[in-house]
């Protein structure tokens, strides 16, 4: 009755003694899953046909490869991390949260992690978190993207960069030189831009976007004749601007046109080549406000008009990308609103006014 039946019962049933629905409330033992593991795999293989059995065990060979070499991947990472003084805390969410790359799909399952604070020295330089974000809304910022340039974080840097992959590291000097452009360290930033110039000549694509940088902290000095030389060597190393603004053409005119105000053949043709690159509504924007600009200049009074009406037209122009609403929106300031509005105006003093500006 209350006796235990071999054979016909289950493993469970058969070693408690209980019933089934108790049973299922008893832990397996490691030998017990590893049988019944076993066991399931073995009815599956026999339900197969032979034809097929050998892609179906390649592919979990596979599978298991790629878990394995993933599982050594972040046991690397981590002892990177401990050599770096990070203190690995117990919970492995938060073990987690200090080697998850950003972005990436397990960082959005991470909850738990979200307050969990890390200090300098560490893979995460800072936590971006406003106070009632939560979850994977907390992001942080990595070691090549942090603006901070003190003594420690130049150390830092040098450090990671060193250690990453050599097809990387011009990348990662462009984009922390980026971050600094944005702070106003330009000085620190030029000198990392002219290590991707000096050291990196073989990546054609970081070097071209690094030269445009420079010519853009070389014009924001007042420094054209330098902008004028970083904007032409873009154009040599890149025709077709892949890896730049796509504005290098633009960039280039303006500066001429600043430099050289009565040089307008070259501007022209600039502006001429520019065209096809002017996706944007951003970069159609600017290359109006330069046509017009020329064609006040050389007396061009319907270009002028044109030119100047296009680019005000375009200042309330609809965003472009549904998912991306601000990426290309015009962003002028009340004197260049005013400027073109002179400019697509029938008077003729307000744009010698403006010509007497330039």
């Amino acid at each position: 009755m209350g006796g235990c039946r071999g054979g016909s019962g289950s493993a469970i049933s058969d070693r408690c003694g209980a019933s089934p629905a108790a049973a299922r409330n008893v832990r397996l033992s490691a030998s017990e899953r590893s049988g019944r593991r076993l066991r399931l795999h073995r009815t599956l293989a026999r339900s197969i046909p032979r034809c097929h059995r050998a892609r179906m065990f390649a592919v979990v060979a596979a599978a298991t490869s790629r878990a394995r070499s993933s599982v050594e991947r972040w046991s690397r990472r981590h002892e990177r991390l401990r050599a770096d003084g990070v203190a690995l805390e117990a919970d492995p969410r938060e073990r987690c949260r200090a080697c998850v790359p950003r972005g990436s799909a397990c960082a959005t399952r991470l909850n738990a992690c979200a307050s969990v604070p890390f200090q300098g020295g560490s893979n995460v330089d800072r936590t971006l978190q406003p106070p009632n974000w939560r979850g994977h809304h907390a992001f942080v910022v990595e070691w090549f993207r942090s603006d901070d340039w003190s003594c420690d974080a130049q150390q830092d840097f040098e450090t990671r960069l060193g250690r990453a992959q050599v097809r990387n590291r011009a990348q990662y000097l462009r984009i922390k030189a980026l971050a600094l452009i944005d702070t106003g360290q330009l000085d620190a930033a030029t000198a990392l831009l002219r290590r991707v110039v000096d050291d990196h000549r073989e990546d054609r694509v970081q070097v071209a976007a690094s030269h445009e940088h420079l010519g853009d902290i070389s014009r924001s000095t007042g420094d054209l004749a330098g902008a004028e030389s970083a904007y032409r060597r873009v154009l040599e190393l890149s025709p077709n601007l892949s890896g730049t603004t796509g504005e290098v053409h633009l960039k280039l005119g303006e500066v001429l046109l600043e430099a050289k105000p009565n040089d307008f053949a070259e501007v022209e043709q600039l502006i001429a080549a520019a065209r096809p690159h002017a996706v944007l509504t951003t970069s159609a924007f600017r290359a109006n406000v330069l046509d017009a600009r020329v064609a006040a200049a050389i007396g061009d009074v319907e270009r002028r008009r044109a030119s100047a009406a296009a680019a005000l037209s375009l200042v309330d122009a609809r965003p472009q990308f549904s998912r991306h609403p601000t990426v290309g929106l015009v962003d002028a300031s009340p004197s260049l609103l005013a400027e073109l509005e002179a400019l697509a105006s029938n008077s003729e003093s307000s744009t010698r006014r403006w010509l007497r500006r330039m």
